[in-house]
């Protein structure tokens, strides 16, 4: 047997098992040695003692030796061969025991044997080689404090006893000397035991820590790499409900745009008018929802940029103060002229329109100010309203999903409770320190601390003569959905834009062969696996710089990316009137 191979393998279980099954190998291993060691020192003494001592005692002895010596080994070969289980350890150490106790008796009473019939210096001389083996033993069998103190007593108790008997002087001495090294003997192999036990103990605890530690990080790796594999899935979820829902409402609203734009009589405008309204709301609601869902899977992108706070705010206090009118709220704002603050202007707008929003939806009657202090290096932004506030109470509740103040009928024109959620959301994904304050009867305050841009972009201003531009702007439209390419057509129409729309990628090249557009306007997702990026490149090969617009319902990062490294735009579905309007505008004053 390999005198490095593990038998009985370190394997999850009863840990006293364990480390008797680890004593038991060493011992099983370092018996080999022991045992040839034996037989020699056996064979060396007869040598000496030879002319001194009865040859049939003697040659009795050795081989009464050689062969207890030979019972080891065999016991040791068939552990090797065997390989028994940890489950077999107490019936292998009894064997064990039984074959060393009878191979060291024959040692302890084969000297008692041989004492009688020698000279002194003989006896002496008996009485170190098996001091000898008592040493032995010690450095041997420390594994196993049985067989250590059986393999020490029964070597030398047999000895000494014959010594104390004899009654002579030199026997004495050499009685209380044996017996002396016997104690001490037995109390160094009390310790190597003790000390053995200890660290063999200790290695069993470490190891079952490490297997538990392996356990914990495997099943870690489980569940990350299926966290993983969920997000990932959500993630394409998210961008194929994206699109899928997008492209009804986009091509309805296209649609819808298109019919008020006509002249209609009173009750039919009014009607147009209320099914504007309604793709708001449904508008309105699938953002929140995919907002919140797009927060949570980590796929909202954050693009750092230096901007105008305060352009940002009046153009949010135009386009609030209609609604706000209409429950007889004022939006002041407080801020000087430039602000210049360094955040994501997209993310930034939605947290205060939201806020905005949440202010008009709760109160009326009151005043809601923009604040914004501007410091050395960083900008204080408040959002406070004179309203009703928010009990204490439930001031912790207001930034759940779908909790609402004062709609237990669940009017879906007061949206769905999901703007605060988002809020929070942002307000961490730009890292910005947010503080909420608000007392019944005393209104609601947010305030947050921005950082202070060193440069602003230059601006643009659409004024309402660029309108006028837009007759005979040349559009193609490229949709695979029908409905889709209909109601951009219609829109672009009532616009005063010249169009041709498209369905897959082939026929707005053949399009460009008798007609040259001003701007292109391409869905994400087109017919037989063709992006709108790939159109736009191939469209820009036939007319160099190009505007291009990429009107996409997905929420994948990615082709965002890919879209800004090629210079294109992106709408993202459904598109508004205004929007589409501005994205238009947009084109002419470049």
């Amino acid at each position: 047997m390999n005198e490095n191979a593990r038998p009985i393998g370190l394997i999850p279980g009863d840990p006293n098992l364990l480390i008797r099954a680890e004593q038991l190998d060493l011992l099983m291993r370092q018996s080999s040695r022991a045992a040839y060691t034996g037989v020699l020192m056996a064979l060396l003494l007869a040598a000496i003692l030879w002319g001194h001592v009865s040859h049939f005692i003697i040659t009795l002895w050795v081989i009464a030796v050689i062969i207890t010596g030979l019972s080891r080994l065999a016991l040791y070969v068939s552990y090797g061969t065997r390989a028994p289980t940890v489950n077999q350890v107490p019936r292998w150490e009894a064997a064990y025991l039984a074959a060393l106790m009878l191979y060291f008796a024959v040692w302890g009473f084969g000297g008692v044997l041989l004492l009688p019939d020698s000279e002194p210096l003989y006896q002496t001389v008996i009485c170190y080689f098996l001091i000898g083996m008592a040493g032995s033993a010690i450095s041997v069998f420390s594994a196993n404090r049985l067989a250590l103190v059986s393999s020490t007593f029964l070597v030398l108790a047999p000895v000494i006893a014959w010594l104390y008997l004899q009654g002579q002087p030199l026997q004495l001495g050499m009685a209380l000397g044996g017996t002396a090294f016997l104690l001490s003997s037995l109390y160094a192999a009390r310790i190597l035991s003790v000390s053995l036990q200890q660290n063999l103990e200790m290695k069993h605890e470490l190891l079952s820590a490490k297997r538990e530690g392996d356990e914990l990080t495997t099943a870690l790796e489980s569940a990350l790499s299926a966290a993983h594999e969920a997000s990932n899935a959500k993630t394409r979820f998210l961008a194929s409900a994206s699109h899928d829902l997008r492209q009804p409402i986009h091509s309805l609203s296209m649609l819808s745009s298109a019919l008020s734009m006509r002249a209609l009589d009173d009750k039919s405008q009014k009607i147009a008018e209320g099914i504007n309204q309604s793709i708001d709301t449904l508008s309105h609601q699938l953002d929140a929802l995919l907002d919140i869902s797009k927060l949570d899977a980590g796929v909202v992108p954050v693009e750092l940029a230096d901007l105008d706070l305060y352009q940002l705010l009046v153009n949010l206090q135009v386009e609030m103060s209609t609604l706000a009118k209409i429950v007889a709220i004022d939006i002041t704002l407080d801020c000087p002229q430039p602000c210049p603050v360094h955040s994501d202007p997209v993310l930034l707008e939605r947290i205060l329109r939201n806020l905005l929003s949440n202010a008009i939806a709760h109160n009326q009657s009151c005043n809601v100010v923009l604040t914004a202090t501007i410091g050395a290096f960083s900008c204080v932004l408040v959002v406070q309203d004179s309203g009703k506030g928010i009990d204490p109470a439930v001031q912790d509740k207001i930034f759940e999903e779908f909790y609402q103040l004062e709609n237990s009928t669940r009017d879906r024109s007061k949206g769905l409770g999901l703007g605060l959620a988002i809020t929070r959301r942002l307000q961490a994904l730009l890292d910005l320190d947010m503080q909420f304050e608000s007392a019944p009867g005393q209104g609601t305050r947010f305030g947050f601390t921005l950082p202070v841009a060193r440069s602003l972009p230059a601006s643009q201003d659409f004024g309402e003569e660029s309108l006028d531009g837009l007759q005979g702007l040349r559009v193609l439209v490229v949709d695979d959905e029908t409905s889709v390419r209909d109601g951009m057509g219609h829109v672009l129409e009532e616009l005063g834009c010249e169009s041709r729309v498209a369905a897959t990628a082939a026929d707005a090249l053949a399009t460009l062969a008798v007609w040259e557009p001003q701007i292109v306007l391409a869905d994400y997702r087109l017919a037989e696996h063709a992006t709108g990026i790939d159109l736009i490149a191939r469209v820009r090969r036939e007319i160099a710089e190009l505007p291009a617009y990429l009107v996409t319902g997905d929420v994948n990062t990615t082709q965002v990316e890919e879209a800004k490294a090629r210079n294109i735009a992106i709408l993202h579905k459904p598109v508004s009137l205004n929007t589409l309007r501005g994205a238009l505008i947009d084109v002419l004053q470049r």
